[in-house]
């Protein structure tokens, strides 16, 4: 727990005392005191608890954590806290620096091969996250699924489209991947702008696995909205809510259907709704209004 961090960095710090500053042990006892000590602030926070109240812990951990390292640059466990850390704050090329440097001392560490596979896709390095992705595959076929979800992304996103068309493929060849196949067919389809096949894709997913039926019906919902029958998206988005009041993007996209229509009171009540059952990983989503409509606003102070 962070209490149980807490009183550890305490007696470290009792231990470098006893010791003293000329002691050999010092500067290492010191570096797992600051990092225990950033552990107290931080421990065992996950993305879904996250948001943006906690930018200032996470800076206070990320000064102690930054101390450590200075002082014992080869602690696996302290570049890995802050490759995290550095990520909660969108500071990829720091995250992306620590998480090589740890796989430098533990190159087998399946997470941090992944998350820098991540950190390389957010950073538009796509053919560096690509290898990474492939050369888990092979090595780590146990969690091949999340392997192949994530190419598929770096494939959308770089518009490798045959690429990203045999993953789909691949994945629907198999009994046990098959719905999310199909559930990343509608995606690609909903990327071509093909709104009859991205609905016929995400029907199939729900139809065969329907612990997939709130994101298909938001993501068919989305679909009819971005082709303008509003009728049909605000249908669907109502259908998620039905079925899981909690469900973020359907509130929110309510909302947007509720602005553009000018019914103002409601659509503010919809984001107020999304807000808050948004976890910390959809915090920047629902309260970026702004980038969600494609526009900029220029406030002028006009006294």
């Amino acid at each position: 727990s962070r209490d149980e961090c807490y009183y550890a960095s305490l007696e470290l710090d009792s231990c470098m005392k006893l010791l003293g500053e000329q002691h050999y042990m010092y500067s290492n006892l010191k570096a797992r005191k600051l990092y225990m000590e950033a552990m107290s602030y931080t421990w065992a926070l996950s993305e879904n608890d996250y948001n943006i109240s906690w930018r200032p812990t996470i800076q206070a951990s990320l000064k102690l954590l930054e101390s450590s390292l200075a002082l014992e640059p080869n602690a696996s466990y302290t570049l890995q806290a802050l490759g995290i850390h550095y990520s909660y704050l969108y500071e990829y090329d720091k995250a992306n620096k620590a998480f090589e440097k740890y796989l430098e001392l533990r190159p087998y560490d399946v997470f941090a091969k992944y998350s820098l596979g991540l950190m390389y896709a957010r950073l538009r390095e796509y053919g560096k996250a690509e290898g990474i992705f492939n050369d888990l595959i092979v090595k780590y076929p146990a969690w091949i699924l999340d392997f192949k979800l994530q190419l598929f992304d770096i494939y959308i996103k770089s518009e490798q489209n045959s690429k990203a068309m045999a993953v789909t493929n691949e994945l629907i060849a198999v009994p046990d991947t098959r719905a999310h196949g199909y559930f990343i067919k509608g995606i690609y389809y909903e990327q071509q702008d093909l709104l009859d096949s991205s609905v016929h894709y995400y029907n199939l997913c729900k139809n065969l696995n329907s612990e997939h039926t709130a994101i298909c019906d938001n993501n068919i919902g989305h679909s009819f909205f971005v082709h303008g029958i509003t009728d049909s998206a605000r249908k669907y988005f109502q259908k998620v809510v039905d079925l899981d009041s909690t469900y973020t993007h359907a509130h929110f996209n309510l909302g947007v259907i509720e602005a553009g229509e000018g019914n103002v009171q409601a659509a503010m009540s919809r984001f107020f709704k999304a807000i808050s059952v948004a976890p910390g990983t959809m915090e920047g989503f629902v309260t970026n209004l702004q980038l969600y409509f494609g526009k900029q606003f220029h406030l002028e102070d006009k006294q």
